[in-house]
């Protein structure tokens, strides 16, 4: 069918003001917090109540933060280990799981059950398997964590038998990886010496296998990936000055294409290096050390477009100084961000949607639908779209969008759109497939910058009381790009 253009929603509900500060575009600064002197990565955990938790890696130890204390989180949980300028944290299920680079120290994990309390439970996994470790990346579905940067190669752990204690799988001993990103039996590997990005299969583990590899953008240090959900593109960032972010298309994973390039500031900040990058809906979130943390649209990801930008650091473009690591994964659409010297920023992109209100999954076994932004909902963007997953393929689903949020259960289905004050828009969608995909052109109408949307994905279920089965809340608001 063809889809309407978000103009035709006659929607203009106005944003509240952000806080925006100097240095900043379409982002507000929800918080901060320095309770130390000197930070490296950061990463987040949501626990089952919605709290979001920012988990700052500190010179000399773990930081953990509950971010619903605003201005200035608080500060719940601190645990003291050796010096290091590196320390890397992932999450897996109620688990966060720490590396460094100092010597025999291992893998810290910690109990995240009781958030308000957390728990060391292992505090030296695997330091009789390697020395050092530089990085970690966890495939959330598979529950396997892939230890890289070592002094022996990738050490691939299991932590579904034992999340305290996991079982060490194997240990791949190819070229260094400095960083790696693993989904749907996929690991992109950054072989920084080289200056390559790999791609190994690992949905055979302890086999793996190389599928294929291409150089990276720039003259040297291919830093870290990131691949999109859908596993069609990857990005990659090259830790040099001038040192540009590549993306890749991937869907031949034997011949990896380097299509589009980005760079924050060419012409101000040519000198300017990137550090990681992460990719949320079609939304590449870059901690860029000087430039702070960029937001770019990759919805076409031959095109990359700067969307907004928040930077944390005010001296001069260029070396190792500013913002090391951002979170983008949190329902709320808040992001957090790590400075080597100013400690820990949240930071709210305009353009990132928000995820609110109760799914409605169809039992207690099977998963609710989920909704996704496809890119971000800025003034011409005519690749936008909304997704949805976790759908019985061929049955009958609606997209519902609307000017309102609400919170009302009917029958056990919760709506998080309002049906009732003004009419929304419905749209009937039917897939072959368990996902599916909206397109919606985003008018260049200077009327809609300030409003907010909301959108929901329902399925037809007759063995659900109320005959559907409904997503959480999706509240968009548009932007100047």
């Amino acid at each position: 069918m063809k889809h309407q253009p978000l103009l035709l929603l006659g929607l203009s509900f106005l944003l509240s003001a952000p806080v925006i500060a100097q240095g900043s575009k379409n982002t507000g600064l929800a918080g901060r917090a320095k309770d130390f002197a000197r930070f490296s990565d950061v990463w987040g955990y949501t626990a089952p109540n919605g709290t979001e938790y920012a988990l700052l890696g500190v010179y000399n130890g773990l930081a953990i933060y509950d971010t619903s204390v605003r201005p200035k989180p608080k500060l719940v949980a601190f645990f003291r280990g050796a010096n290091s300028t590196w320390r890397d944290i992932k999450t897996w299920k109620n688990y966060v799981y720490v590396v460094t680079e100092a010597g025999y120290q291992g893998m810290w994990i910690i109990d995240m059950s009781k958030p308000a309390t957390p728990r060391m439970v292992n505090s030296g996994w695997g330091k009789t398997i390697y020395r050092n470790c530089h990085n970690l990346a966890i495939d959330t579905d598979t529950g396997i964590a892939y230890l890289t940067g070592t002094n022996v190669g990738i050490v691939i752990a299991d932590l579904k038998t034992n999340p305290a204690n996991p079982k060490h799988l194997t240990t791949y001993r190819g070229p260094y990886a400095h960083d790696l990103h693993v989904q749907n039996g996929f690991a992109h590997l950054a072989e920084i010496y080289l200056n390559r990005y790999k791609i190994l299969d690992v949905s055979k583990l302890p086999l793996l296998t190389t599928l294929g590899s291409a150089k990276a953008p720039g003259i040297r240090y291919c830093h870290n990936t990131w691949a999109t959900r859908d596993d069609r593109y990857c990005m990659t960032t090259n830790e040099a000055s001038a040192g540009p972010v590549g993306i890749f298309d991937i869907s031949n994973k034997k011949a990896p294409k380097l299509i589009a390039k980005y760079q924050a500031n060419p012409r101000t900040a040519p000198r300017a290096i990137p550090h990681n990058v992460l990719i949320r809906d079609r939304i590449a979130y870059i901690s860029y050390y000087t430039e702070g943390v960029r937001f770019v649209d990759i919805s076409n990801p031959s095109s990359p477009r700067e969307v907004g930008f928040y930077d944390t650091w005010s001296g001069y473009s260029s070396g190792y100084n500013g913002d090391w690591g951002v979170y983008a994964l949190n329902p709320s659409g808040n992001v957090f961000v790590s400075d080597i010297t100013s400690g820990l920023y949240i930071v709210k992109m305009i353009g990132t949607g928000k995820l609110y209100g109760k799914a409605t999954p169809p039992s207690a076994t099977k998963p609710a639908p989920e909704i996704h932004q496809f890119g971000a909902p800025y003034l011409g963007n005519r690749f936008f779209a909304i997704e949805a997953e976790n759908l019985v393929p061929r049955a009958l689903s609606l997209l519902v969008i609307g000017g309102r949020a609400a919170n009302v259960t009917v029958k056990g289905l919760t709506l998080n759109v309002d049906l009732a004050a003004i009419p929304p828009l419905i749209l009937p969608v039917t897939s072959a497939l368990s996902k599916a995909k909206v397109p919606l052109p985003v008018p260049n109408d200077s009327n809609l910058v300030g409003a907010y949307v909301y959108a929901q994905w329902f399925q037809l279920n007759s063995s659900h009381p109320s005959g559907l089965t409904g997503s959480r809340g999706l509240q968009l608001g548009f932007i100047r790009p």
